[in-house]
């Protein structure tokens, strides 16, 4: 069996980060780091394997990523770093991870201004924190080709090129809308980390959108953001011509 090398044993591998990516570089030999291997002292129930991927850092020190299970919860954990040439203590100091997934992936109404549409979005945590889901939201709509707007308006302009940013800037402030309110029918309620919900919506929209015109939005959820679409249905005009005729008065209205 290899002698442990005293110098690297005194020290303490110290990992930090989210889930998925905790790092830190120790002093093991290039040439070892493929024997390198981490275990933790995880929550019980955290289920999923402990993985390490490792580079060479130099001759002398390596760097290892660990991944831990995504549902692994924020907090300090003890563990030990071991590989051909000995063992050191290990520090595993887990960040809170916010990842919300929406099926579909973005909300897609149809509906006129001043309306309240209604929709269905599964929200799936996939994080390792529980998250809260308020009762309503508010979602800044926008014309869907603000920014192409914005450029466009900053190109043809005939102001000189540092005024063209706040030429631009002025289309896209101009491009704001106002603010659809977003409520959830079942009210408040908890997502814990690794479950989904099929979320009930409504989406009351503000008066000023025009009639066949596509907005955006974001509906942000624990700083996750869910995009949301909006298009309003384009006026029905009567053809030319066709004009209702002018109602014909009644008998008793004659006498």
């Amino acid at each position: 069996m290899a002698r442990s090398d005293p110098r690297v044993e005194a020290q303490v591998a110290r990992f930090e980060g989210e889930p998925g990516n905790l790092q830190t570089v120790v002093a093991v030999p290039a040439a070892d780091r493929r024997s390198v291997a981490v275990v933790a002292q995880l929550p019980k129930g955290v289920a999923g394997q402990i993985r390490t991927l490792t580079a060479p850092v130099g001759e002398s020190t390596t760097k290892v990523r660990l991944l831990l299970p995504a549902q692994t919860p924020a907090g300090s954990y003890h563990g030990e770093l071991s590989w051909s040439g000995g063992t050191m203590p290990a520090v595993v100091v887990v960040r809170k991870h916010s990842k919300i997934t929406a099926i579909p992936h973005d909300l897609v109404i149809s509906a006129a201004a001043g309306e309240v549409a209604e929709a269905g979005v599964v929200l799936h945590n996939a994080g390792n924190a529980a998250v809260e889901l308020h009762k309503t939201y508010a979602v800044p709509l926008e014309h869907a080709d603000a920014l192409d707007r914005a450029i466009i308006a900053g190109l043809v302009t005939d102001r000189g090129s540092v005024e063209r940013f706040g030429v631009a800037a002025d289309s896209l402030a101009d491009s704001q809308v106002g603010v659809a309110r977003l409520v959830l029918r079942e009210g408040a309620t908890t997502l814990p980390p690794g479950e989904s919900h099929t979320i009930q919506v409504e989406l009351r929209l503000p008066d000023q959108l025009a009639p066949g015109t596509a907005y955006a939005g974001t509906w942000s959820v624990d700083g996750v953001d869910v995009p949301v679409e909006v298009v309003t249905p384009a006026r029905v005009d009567p053809p030319p011509g066709k004009a209702s005729a002018p109602r014909r008065k009644s008998t008793k209205e004659k006498a």
